[in-house]
């Protein structure tokens, strides 16, 4: 096992920290990403998409304007979802309740038959159709 001396590993930490960063190639979507607020700014005193895409391609970055509205929009879907994701649940909360309704009965003639046309307390007839069309009158 080689030993090494305190300065030398001195020295090497501070080329280590001297290392210049390499330049990260990233895509038009992660660019569009970093340049969300600046092109949100744009929009917002007026500029069209259209305007916004020919700036960016005079700046090395070409780009078509339904592309460009297509990754605004998943940048705003994304960060939507991730607000959505880090808000507080609500579980703590009391739930707020309504009253049960009471039960429905069926309505009845004067008479005291349904409506439906079955004997009351008798089942209806699924398969038996409740409305009948009447034939169109001359007043429409």
């Amino acid at each position: 096992m080689q030993r090494i001396p305190r300065s030398e590993l001195e020295r090497i930490a501070e080329k280590l920290a001297a290392a210049p960063v390499p330049d990260k190639v990233v895509s038009k979507y992660e660019a569009i990403g970093m340049l969300e607020k600046s092109i949100t700014r744009m929009r917002k005193r007026g500029y069209s998409l259209k305007a916004v895409a020919d700036v960016l391609a005079a700046q090395q970055l070409p780009i078509g304007v339904g592309t460009l509205k297509t990754y605004l929009h998943r940048l705003k879907k994304r960060r939507r979802t991730a607000k959505a994701a880090e808000s507080p649940q609500m579980e703590h909360q009391p739930q707020v309740t309504r009253p049960m309704a009471a039960p429905t009965t069926p309505s009845v003639t004067k008479r005291g038959a349904p409506l439906n046309g079955t004997a009351i307390g008798a089942k209806a007839d699924p398969n038996k159709a409740r409305f009948v069309p009447r034939e169109d009158t001359e007043d429409i």
